[in-house]
């Protein structure tokens, strides 16, 4: 909490990108306003609980196995469709090698 009251926590995530963070720092600034710092798209604010909500109630409809661990490995990345970002999941590196993901 400070001062002024509880602190919201906030994400910030792309209008026109998948790019999103917990993080304001790692948000570009285009004339005072936040922007992906991969391709420069601007971005929304939502408070974190909603974020969450939004991901919970799209996972349930989802065709996309493990949709809600794809999103937290989205985290700090930029796609700009939800098909690349999950072509780059199931592809996705690990220490031992290939990550395939069905």
């Amino acid at each position: 909490m400070n001062r002024n009251g509880p602190q919201i926590a906030l994400v910030y995530f792309g209008q026109l990108c998948l790019f999103w963070t917990d993080q304001e720092r790692e948000c570009s600034r285009i004339g005072g306003l936040r922007a992906c710092p991969h391709c420069r798209r601007p971005l929304n604010m939502l408070d974190l609980t909603g974020w969450r909500e939004m991901h919970r109630d799209y996972a349930l409809t989802s065709d996309i196995p493990n949709y809600l661990a794809m999103i937290e490995w989205m985290k700090g990345k930029c796609f700009l469709s939800l098909r690349d970002a999950k072509s780059a999941y199931e592809h996705r590196k690990g220490p031992r090698g290939p990550i395939l993901v069905s």
